[in-house]
């Protein structure tokens, strides 16, 4: 996956090769049509803005949508708390 936004623009290659991340699933032509078939969401700028930032890796720590402790932590302290006890900075809830 970070190949394919790689390959497409959407990172950077030096990112690329410093995301540490699992891949979800493996790009498969077949599916790659029946998703062109389907219907889209019409977003603003703003919002792709922040899925390209998404895709860049900052919130790559996250492993799910952030609960209440792990909000509290990011809107008070700045930080993220991974669940190997490591801290790292995150300034933006992702809820």
């Amino acid at each position: 996956m970070i190949d394919f936004l790689a390959n497409n623009g959407v990172l950077s290659s030096q990112s690329a090769t410093e995301i540490d991340v699992k891949d979800l699933y493996d790009f498969d032509e077949q599916l790659a049509k029946e998703a062109d078939e389907l219907e889209y969401v019409d977003i603003d700028y703003e919002r792709i803005e922040s899925l390209h930032v998404l895709a860049d890796g900052w919130a790559g720590k996250l492993q799910c949508f952030m609960n209440e402790i792990e909000l509290l932590e990011v809107l008070h302290y700045k930080t993220i708390t991974a669940r190997d006890g490591q801290r790292y900075l995150q300034s933006v809830p992702i809820t």
